[in-house]
């Protein structure tokens, strides 16, 4: 009688592991259906975020504005403005292109929803199965959003909520980390990658036409010649485009399961890159094609990849004016150097460790505030008001040298428990360098998601995971 009790209870334990098992089953099923649909929007909202900027420059949409600017831009270039009311005038003109109105609006909006989606399901995801933040405190992570939380009281105390609610978009990749393990698996992000391959065809597609038809709204002379431009895609701005493609080859290599397409896509990318006439792009490439070749290439001979890459990257620098087309390129690099030189001036020390407060220094504070007169005024009186064109400046704005160090911290922390991805977070690292990486769109919601992946195995045995 007691083994039949036992056996029976055995059996009701093993039916009830199972069932729990099976229920596990289904909402990882489901949990990797939502991961791909949310994906398939993010290619799509990728695609969508400038796609009226590029209707506009090749003249699809607004044809009459198109028509007048072309003229006007063509005279323009044999006779540039010298005053500076004319030199304003054609900015405007140029900034026009930029501005969406009406229905256009939807188009720049659908990442916020993006944006707001994730974050509802996750919150959802994890209140509802107890699970989707990382397994283990990961505690750069933890820092990081401690310090955030901070910024974000001291900025809202001073400014009032608009300024720190505007920040708080450029440390959304942080949120995406803590609460998107679920979607961060091998598997989702392979499928990720693989999206990523659709939108650099798309903008490959789109190439030869804005080649052709677009407006010379950024200088650059191919080859020596006077023809062409600079491409933006449906990044809004050259440099975007080039940064943008680098990354997802850099993804798509790190997630894909075969290397069917690899050469498909580094060509378009080495296409893109080299029209976007982006100087850091192409040198992301360049580092970017050494890292491949030293993982693949016999160990015998890595020694020589290390120093063939070191030796060529002087050549390269100096050959960018002719490869880009843009002989004034080195004056970019002032161009972002000038506005941390300029910030960094009469700096109390308090100031300088611990910033600001949140959304200072950010593109996404000076559109926000436009709509709230009054804080827009007190932000500018407090001289916080500015365009940063560089991760580094937006961090030491907001959170001083403290957050300089925690988010390259953080991508080192990364980098080191997750070896397989260093490159991507070295790409990342070097192109915060000029740009706004955590507030450039698709780039930083592949930032979360990778930090999410990486560190949901920190602390914890290495494991097969399909694609780790």
């Amino acid at each position: 009688m007691k083994n039949r009790l036992k056996v029976t209870s055995y059996t009701l334990q093993v039916l009830k592991m199972t069932e729990i098992a099976e229920k596990d089953d289904r909402h990882s099923l489901m949990q990797a259906r939502l991961a791909k649909y949310l994906f398939i929007l993010l290619i799509v909202a990728a695609v969508l975020n400038g796609s009226v900027f590029w209707l506009k420059r090749v003249g699809f949409l607004e044809p009459q504005h198109y028509h007048f600017a072309a003229a006007y831009i063509e005279s323009s270039m044999k006779m540039p403005p010298t005053t500076a009311a004319g030199i304003a005038w054609e900015n405007a003109l140029k900034v026009g292109f930029y501005n969406t109105q009406g229905a256009e609006v939807f188009f720049k909006l659908i990442k916020d929803v993006w944006l707001t989606l994730f974050i509802f399901i996750s919150a959802v995801i994890f209140w509802r199965l107890g699970r989707g933040l990382l397994p283990v405190p990961i505690w750069p992570l933890a820092l990081s959003l401690l310090v955030v939380t901070v910024s974000f009281a001291y900025s809202g105390f001073r400014f009032g909520l608009v300024l720190p609610l505007a920040g708080l978009r450029f440390f959304f990749f942080l949120f995406i980390a803590l609460l998107g393990a679920w979607a961060a698996g091998g598997r989702q992000l392979q499928f990720l990658g693989k999206g990523l391959m659709v939108f650099l065809s798309v903008q490959f597609i789109l190439f030869p036409i804005e080649f052709e038809r677009g407006l010379r709204l950024f200088s650059a002379h191919f080859f020596g010649q006077d023809f062409g431009d600079r491409i933006v895609g449906t990044m809004l701005q050259p440099s975007s485009l080039g940064l943008m493609a680098v990354l997802s080859l850099a993804f798509y290599m790190r997630f894909s399961d075969n290397r069917r397409y690899v050469a498909m896509m580094a060509i378009m990318t080495a296409i893109l890159v080299f029209f976007s006439a982006s100087a850091m792009a192409m040198l992301l490439l360049f580092v970017f094609a050494v890292f491949e070749l030293y993982r693949y290439v016999n160990p015998a001979y890595r020694s020589w990849v290390r120093i063939a890459g070191m030796v060529g990257v002087v050549p390269l620098i100096l050959m960018l004016p002719v490869l880009s087309g843009r002989w004034d390129i080195m004056d970019s690099l002032w161009g972002r150097i000038l506005p941390l030189t300029e910030y960094l001036n009469n700096l109390d020390m308090a100031t300088l460790l611990f910033g600001q407060g949140l959304g200072a220094g950010t593109n996404s504070a000076i559109s926000l505030l436009s709509l709230f007169p009054a804080q827009l005024a007190s932000a500018n009186d407090a001289g916080i008001l500015f365009i940063s064109d560089s991760t580094p400046v937006a961090l030491m704005a907001q959170m001083g040298l403290a957050g300089l160090l925690l988010f390259y911290g953080l991508m080192a922390y990364a980098a080191f428990h997750d070896p397989d991805s260093a490159p991507f977070y070295l790409l990342v690292s070097v192109g915060s360098m000029t740009m706004n990486v955590s507030e450039l769109f698709p780039a930083n919601i592949l930032l979360g998601l990778l930090l999410a992946h990486s560190l949901k195995f920190a602390g914890l045995p290495s494991k097969d995971e399909g694609v780790r």
